[in-house]
């Protein structure tokens, strides 16, 4: 049948070779994760196009905030010190922290590189699986 649970158990009881990266043996609980793996960190695959200045980008949310930021510049919040608009006022508050104070509170125990937010760190550790 095509619900989840059936999906679930056919990633588990996949071969192990479909959820082990092949290049660096990172691990991973299903097979889409494994291939996005391989695109994203191995190939640097691009495959979200801006129409308006063919900046590729890996994530379709990436392309959408290029173009929100870099081409339509109508946005509903502002950064007071380096005038890039966001979406809304927390979006701001998010980018001053990161880019103009630094914080980066979350840390890769295997390599010392800080994130922002944990989601981040949490994605950039399946380079060291």
């Amino acid at each position: 049948s095509g619900d989840r649970t059936s999906i679930v158990r056919t990633d588990a009881d996949a071969p192990e070779d479909e959820l082990t990266c092949q290049i660096c043996g990172a691990q991973f609980t299903r097979k889409h994760d494994t291939r996005r793996h391989v695109r994203t960190v191995h190939l640097q695959q691009r495959n979200f196009k801006c129409e308006m200045c063919n900046r590729q980008f890996i994530h379709r949310t990436h392309l959408r905030d290029h173009i929100y930021s870099v081409h339509i510049k109508v946005a509903l919040a502002k950064c007071p010190e380096c005038g890039k608009g966001f979406k809304n006022q927390s979006k701001v508050n998010r980018h001053i922290l990161s880019v103009h104070k630094g914080e980066r509170k979350y840390q890769c125990t295997q390599c010392g590189r800080r994130f922002f937010q944990r989601w981040d760190l949490k994605k950039h550790m399946e380079v060291h699986l």
